[in-house]
């Protein structure tokens, strides 16, 4: 296996081919509206935000997590320069938990009815927020927070730029009425482009439009969120082939394939970061939406349980916070939720707080305070004809 990071963080993209033509057509599918006034000198010193988030990704396929079975050293690095939660607890499946980390709320409160239409208006969303308080935003990959009505696409929810997949059914043919999920050529959309089906990986496409994003929003003034949501390591288990041919021909081989290349991905966005000279000033927030599902490997230990439960294993999930020079690296104990990062981000961003929010600002966990928590928490979780709480 190619060697992946020099340190510190001083990442190496993977062998990719396209990658010229691939940015281009990310700079052109993310083309992002600009605000019409000039940002404030103190607008310019907040940091970047850059959220990672995995789907179905466990505890155990990360290897500063876990046991070391999975193959990640580039997360590993980054992990290890900056605050690792040892007790995040997310949602178990990835819907609530998308709708906590943009809305702050429990997701019971916001609603997840089966035909999704979308976040209400009177919800204020994390990219709303970030937009008013004078920060750039796009929205890169996975959606899945409705789309049957325009009024729930990113771009109605507080994005300037979006380019991805709504659902993970329409990625294999472009349609919910020949669903399928693929990684392979899936089909793609953003903005005003029309949704197509594009040649390539799903993880390099969305790391290549994640990267042109992440320099051309550097060359701007204002400060930028970009919202990157993976499909991986969702089945199915798709790796490229020069993953695939580093681990067995296996159910778990292909797994952790995929797992490595979600993990190079990173390590090429990290690397895109420093080459622009915007590392230092942009927190890095990687994190996965529940627990994986235990289908092919135990990715949860050594927790039990998985994805659609309510035990540690479906609920709690790796969270990293990392800013070179500015967060001091180590592990925080105390509980954290998914919700928590709304407020949190915000303060990082010096924007006003949100009102009747259900997450709190976890930011005096940084440095060795605690934060008041209710002494019990409830989640609630409908899919189809039954329903867990």
């Amino acid at each position: 296996m190619a060697t992946l990071f020099k340190l510190p963080l001083r990442l190496a993209s993977p062998p990719a081919g396209g990658g010229v033509c691939l940015a281009l057509l990310a700079l052109a599918l993310l083309a992002a509206c600009s605000a019409d006034s000039p940002p404030t000198s103190a607008v310019q010193q907040r940091p970047n935000i850059l959220l990672i988030l995995a789907d179905d990704l466990g505890n155990n396929d990360l290897g500063l997590f876990g046991d070391g079975s999975a193959t990640t050293p580039n997360i590993d690095a980054l992990a290890a320069a900056g605050v690792r939660f040892r007790r995040h607890y997310a949602a178990p499946t990835c819907r609530p938990a998308r709708l906590e980390l943009l809305t702050g709320k429990a997701a019971s409160r916001v609603s997840t009815p089966p035909q999704f239409r979308g976040i209400g208006s009177h919800h204020i969303t994390l990219a709303e927020a970030l937009r008013e308080g004078g920060y750039a935003t796009t929205h890169v990959g996975k959606w899945h927070l409705g789309h049957h009505v325009a009024s729930a696409l990113p771009g109605a929810q507080g994005f300037d730029s979006w380019y991805g997949f709504l659902h993970a059914r329409m990625t294999r043919e472009g349609s919910m009425q020949a669903a399928g999920t693929s990684y392979l050529n899936p089909f793609l959309e953003g903005g005003t482009a029309t949704l197509a089906q594009q040649q390539g990986h799903l993880t390099d496409l969305l790391t290549q439009a994640a990267a042109a994003q992440i320099e051309q929003l550097g060359a701007g003034e204002r400060p930028w969120f970009i919202n990157l949501w993976y499909l991986a390591p969702h089945s199915p288990a798709q790796p490229a082939p020069r993953y695939a041919r580093d681990f067995p021909d296996t159910p778990e081989g292909k797994y952790l394939a995929l797992v490595a290349q979600l993990d190079a991905a990173v390590g090429t966005l990290l690397e895109a970061l420093e080459e622009s000279g915007q590392l230092d000033n942009t927190l890095v927030v990687f994190l996965s939406d529940n627990g994986g599902v235990n289908r092919v490997r135990d990715s949860n230990r050594p927790y039990y349980g998985k994805k659609g439960t309510f035990y540690e294993g479906g609920l709690r999930t790796p969270l990293i916070l990392s800013q070179p020079g500015k967060l001091t690296p180590g592990d925080v104990q105390q509980p954290v939720l998914i919700r928590d990062l709304m407020p949190t981000l915000l303060g990082f961003a010096g924007v006003d707080p949100v009102p009747d929010l259900d997450g709190l600002d976890i930011r005096p966990l940084l440095v060795g305070d605690t934060v008041s928590r209710p002494e019990r928490y409830y989640w609630d979780f409908r899919m189809r004809d039954w329903v867990l709480w």
